[in-house]
């Protein structure tokens, strides 16, 4: 799922993706991951601005689009 929403959407937005029970564990713990995996959309300065937790490819792409305009 991972590679199709970065791929189809390289330029809209910037993607990070990090393993929550390796060495983005600090980052996991500061935005309050619980579940897997978690999508989180924050703004330029690290504002969450929507989260959702599990959920399917296209509806990640909605939100991508929703919040991209």
């Amino acid at each position: 799922m991972w590679e199709r929403i970065s791929g189809e959407n390289r330029g809209k937005a910037d993607f990070q993706r990090l393993n929550a029970e390796g060495d983005g564990q600090s980052q996991a713990q500061k935005f309050g991951v619980g579940g897997y995996p978690t999508f989180i959309f924050t703004d330029s300065s690290g504002r969450e601005l929507r989260r959702v937790v599990g959920g399917d490819a296209d509806g990640i792409v909605r939100n991508i689009k929703e919040l991209a305009g």
